[in-house]
């Protein structure tokens, strides 16, 4: 279940990492940058709150599989 999460988590950095050479190359005070920029932080926002709810999930998940192998082991 956890797989699929950081696939994404990946894929979205990915994107991140060549889009970041798209705005290098946009004209300053212009449409397009001001564009760019704000879906740039809305991709950017939305990437840390994902990875940030994966990581929970992690957690949540250890404590889970620790909390079953307890029980495993005192039977």
């Amino acid at each position: 279940m956890l797989e699929p999460c950081l696939q994404e988590v990946q894929a979205c950095r990915r994107v991140l990492c060549f889009t970041y050479v798209l705005g290098y190359y946009l004209l300053d005070s212009t449409r397009e940058k001001d564009l760019y920029e704000y879906q740039q932080s809305l991709l950017e926002s939305n990437t840390e709150a994902l990875a940030e709810q994966v990581q929970t999930l992690s957690k949540d998940q250890s404590v889970v599989e620790a909390s079953e192998e307890l029980c495993r082991a005192l039977k």
